[in-house]
């Protein structure tokens, strides 16, 4: 049996969609994964064809955060060094210069809940929940969390996400800011991301000066607050 890659890279001419493919594991991110979806992403910013981006998960997961398994097999060093990848890949997906689309299809929490954070369009299904558990863990989110969740929800938000480590369904995540739309029908698959979530007979998202703008106008907002993603929680108290 040909084993199944742990990311799929597709391109449908103007749209690449990258799903994150571990569904036993609800997509967990080991360093295989991590690595094979930066350098995806890497290819994607020299891509001039490429106008679209959507981030998705297989089965019934968007991404469940980092490889717990695997991270338990990891000395301190190594175990840095993947939060460095996680960091540098949150980070790429942030300065790709057209519009990236999350279509978050079911669990998303830790690292892929940052990964979701980083795009300019999160689209859930209803039955996704949100989280930020590792704090439960002792670990603190180092792949920008902090700074995206204040960003958008404000200060209330990111202490109570991180203290509690709670989930919060689809429809607290709309009301706090932290997604653009749920989509009713349970869905929040790839092709209907394309759409921006609405109707598949519409003319899909395409990027142009004005989105390249925008992104590069956020980066800058941002950067000077993602200093303290890596730090300690003190920043929170």
């Amino acid at each position: 049996m040909t084993q199944q890659p742990t990311l799929k890279f597709q391109k449908d001419a103007d749209l690449a969609i990258l799903t994150f493919n571990q569904p036993k594991a609800h997509n967990a991110v080991d360093t295989e994964t991590a690595t094979a979806a930066l350098a995806a992403v890497r290819e994607l910013q020299n891509d001039a064809e490429v106008r679209v981006v959507i981030i998705t998960g297989a089965g019934k997961a968007f991404i469940s955060g980092a490889d717990i398994a695997e991270m338990r097999t990891k000395t301190p060093t190594q175990a840095r060094v993947y939060s460095e990848l996680g960091h540098t890949l949150v980070r790429a997906i942030g300065q790709l210069d057209r519009p990236v689309i999350a279509a978050i299809n079911g669990f998303c929490f830790g690292g892929g809940m940052e990964i979701a954070l980083v795009a300019d369009i999160r689209i859930a299904s209803e039955r996704a929940h949100l989280s930020l558990p590792e704090t439960i863990l002792g670990v603190t989110p180092g792949w920008g969390a902090l700074p995206r969740v204040t960003h958008l929800s404000g200060m209330l938000v990111t202490k109570e996400l991180v203290f509690t480590g709670d989930k919060i369904d689809a429809r607290r995540a709309l009301e706090l800011g932290l997604i653009n739309r749920v989509n009713q029908t349970r869905r929040a698959d790839a092709a209907h991301a394309g759409h921006g979530g609405q109707d598949p007979t519409a003319e899909p998202i395409r990027d142009g000066a004005s989105q390249r703008g925008h992104r590069r106008q956020h980066r800058s907002s941002t950067a000077g607050c993602l200093c303290y993603g890596n730090g300690s929680l003190r920043c929170l108290l």
